[in-house]
């Protein structure tokens, strides 16, 4: 680039006004100055022609992101968009990666749609230019609403000192369920500001907490700072599960500074009876499944979702195949469909929650 500038070029820091400068004294050295210029050639008859320049130093990719992975959640038919922007020069060529294979080039944006479990994984953001090569990890999590019930972490902390105490990332692509270390009782957001008798508390629910039958809900966390109530929001995903919630946090990065306002979830426990099942091993009930949720390893995951939809009278679980069918009916019901089927164990619900209080 300096090869372009010669002794009778003048090249004059920013867009300065040039009254009162001694042009003569300003010579550029582009190879040396980055930023914007002012370039005057000096033509014919002594005239200058003023135009603006940008001289840059060549420098690597830096992808605009000090996490070194990322997460999200999604549910199944969703959509979802992730970003990854990064600077450096020459401008960084930004690639979208997943199982070895390009699948987006150009872009900082993929928008994934129509969500399948199998677009669960890991995808990787390059940015490439002439001077190196940066990447990030994006780890996505494809599941359907009734699954985050089942997959989920337990953090527990104390009910009197309403602190996660977590020095940590709360991952988007996991739910987290709240619990009592000493009670041993789940607990949940208040769904207000806190009162005077929970002062140091400085987050909660906005919104309120939905019933089971609308699955997972979009809700916002108000957080208590600088003597406002509400001066900053975080979106979040709330799901009941039964007689607990869950809680989806879209990533944040660290927890350590927030008091969560919490209180014990007693009231989600009415109505609500532990399910009693009787099976028959090699059986399945044909023709009756209305959902089926795939990766399930116990069936007791089976018997969790069959709890959270009235429709659930019986399922048909394969340990082998990882497969949990929920059935609108029963052998009982339905002696023709019972049928042998080495593959399947199939479970009839005895005793069951009181279904339409959740």
């Amino acid at each position: 680039m300096t090869d372009i500038f010669t002794e009778s070029t003048l090249c004059v820091p920013g867009m300065q006004d040039m009254t009162g400068f001694l042009l003569k004294s300003f010579y550029c050295t582009p190879d040396r100055i980055p930023g914007n210029h002012v370039f005057l050639d000096q033509g014919p008859g002594k005239r200058f022609g003023i135009s603006e320049v940008g001289v840059y130093e060549e420098t690597k990719p830096k992808i605009l992101d000090h996490r070194k992975n990322r997460y999200a959640w999604s549910k199944v038919s969703g959509s979802i968009t992730l970003e990854c922007a990064a600077e450096g020069y020459p401008a960084p060529l930004i690639s979208w990666v997943k199982d070895k294979v390009v699948t987006k080039s150009g872009s900082g944006s993929l928008q994934l749609m129509n969500l399948k479990l199998n677009d669960s994984g890991v995808y990787e953001c390059w940015a490439n230019n002439s001077n190196g090569f940066d990447a990030r990890l994006y780890k996505l999590e494809v599941t359907s609403e009734l699954r985050a019930c089942v997959k989920n972490r337990e953090l527990q902390f104390q009910h009197e000192r309403p602190s996660t105490g977590l020095n940590q990332e709360l991952q988007g692509n996991m739910f987290y369920r709240f619990t009592d270390a000493q009670k041993h009782t789940d607990l949940q957001f208040r769904d207000a500001r806190p009162s005077k008798m929970v002062p140091s508390c400085t987050t909660w629910l906005k919104g309120g907490h939905p019933n089971v039958k609308d699955g997972v809900v979009s809700r916002q966390l108000c957080i208590k700072d600088q003597g406002q109530d509400c001066h900053r929001t975080l979106n979040i995903f709330v799901r009941r599960c039964a007689h607990y919630y869950v809680y989806n946090f879209k990533s944040m990065k660290n927890v350590s500074h927030l008091t969560f306002c919490m209180k014990n979830a007693v009231n989600l426990q009415r109505g609500f009876q532990p399910m009693m099942t009787s099976s028959t091993r090699h059986h399945a009930l044909s023709g009756k499944t209305f959902h089926t949720e795939e990766y399930f390893e116990e069936s007791y995951e089976c018997l969790m979702v069959c709890q959270l939809d009235k429709r659930c009278k019986s399922f048909n679980f394969s340990k082998k195949l990882k497969l949990c069918e929920l059935n609108s009916g029963t052998k009982k019901e339905f002696p023709g469909n019972f049928v042998s089927n080495m593959d399947f164990d199939y479970y009839h619900i005895k005793h069951g929650i009181v279904r339409q209080e959740l």
